[in-house]
């Protein structure tokens, strides 16, 4: 039988998988339970035939006192829970168990709630901090563990997810060391500094407005609503031109080529074999595709596609 000490791992998103990956070498620490949701797309073979058992099940109600998850986790006895990329409230028994944390990226106690990663750089960010904290009552209200700067920057938000799991897996084996040489020490969160709460970007978030956003207006929302996990809940950004939604999946804000032919996405009038044939040249680079914005820049479409609303 192992000595080593066990964590729980919660979660449904794939960077947090990756970043439990990271975690499977580290001396006196084993994950003894994956929790994850009933319809979580993820392979989950690479943990299993390592002895990790996978339990899915109703985050709203299953980890209760009598649901299944919160038994399966106090039969472990875990050293700690982690909760990277988990959308739901923790029931206060699991608290009291043992460390909860998870890992929230943000200038805390700014850039609480949810979706900060699409919200600070909708906002224009260009870094943040991978945190990780404690589990209180109050939303991302808890002492800070320890924490890493990372950048905001990329065409695509799933270069700032590839940092977040790289700082997520060397701070949690920081952390994990220093819990079990009862080391491990926390902060509270700066009481001078105001709080900022954010609610979750909704599908209608994602849709771009030429003639009320700027052009770096419009290229954040393209690349904060760009992920590839198929677990996201975050929709790709869009525009409606006439009876046709074009999918924006990649911008640009200035142009990497200048190619022969230019078409303005507001005013192209194709029907739909006309938009399926300029989409095709548009993401083969063969045409170059621009929005004008507001404040008469141009936003430069590398990657779409379009269907009938």
């Amino acid at each position: 039988m192992s000595d080593d000490l066990l964590f729980v791992w919660c979660t449904y998103r794939d960077w947090s998988f990756h970043v439990l990956e990271g975690l499977l070498d580290l001396p006196g620490w084993r994950c003894g339970l994956i929790i994850t949701t009933v319809d979580c797309l993820y392979d989950f073979d690479g943990f299993e035939c390592r002895g990790i058992d996978v339990l899915r099940l109703d985050p709203h109600k299953d980890l209760k006192p009598d649901g299944i998850g919160f038994q399966a986790i106090r039969d472990i006895a875990p050293g700690a829970i982690f909760y990277y990329g988990w959308s739901w409230f923790v029931p206060p028994a699991l608290l009291s168990l043992c460390p909860n944390v998870t890992l929230h990226p943000g200038k805390l106690p700014k850039d609480r709630g949810g979706s900060p990663i699409q919200n600070q750089i909708r906002n224009g960010e260009d870094w943040t901090y991978a945190n990780i904290i404690g589990l209180v009552p109050g939303l991302d209200e808890g002492p800070i563990y320890m924490r890493q700067q990372i950048s905001l920057a990329g065409d695509e938000a799933d270069a700032v997810w590839a940092r977040m799991t790289a700082a997520g897996a060397m701070l949690s084996r920081r952390f994990l060391r220093s819990l079990a040489a009862g080391s491990l020490t926390a902060e509270k969160q700066d009481p001078a500094i105001t709080p900022t709460l954010y609610r979750r970007v909704r599908p209608e978030d994602a849709e771009l407005r030429p003639a009320e956003q700027s052009a770096r207006q419009m290229y954040d929302i393209v690349r904060a609503h760009n992920e590839s996990d198929a677990n996201s809940y975050v929709s790709p950004a869009f525009l409606v031109r006439d009876s046709h939604r074009l999918v924006i999946e990649r911008a640009a804000l200035a142009r990497s080529a200048v190619p022969a032919e230019r078409v303005n996405l507001l005013l192209f009038a194709g029907d739909g074999d006309g938009w399926t044939e300029i989409v095709h040249k548009i993401n083969n680079g063969e045409v170059e595709a621009v929005i004008p914005a507001e404040d008469e820049s141009m936003v430069y479409v590398t990657r779409l596609r379009f269907k009938y609303l």
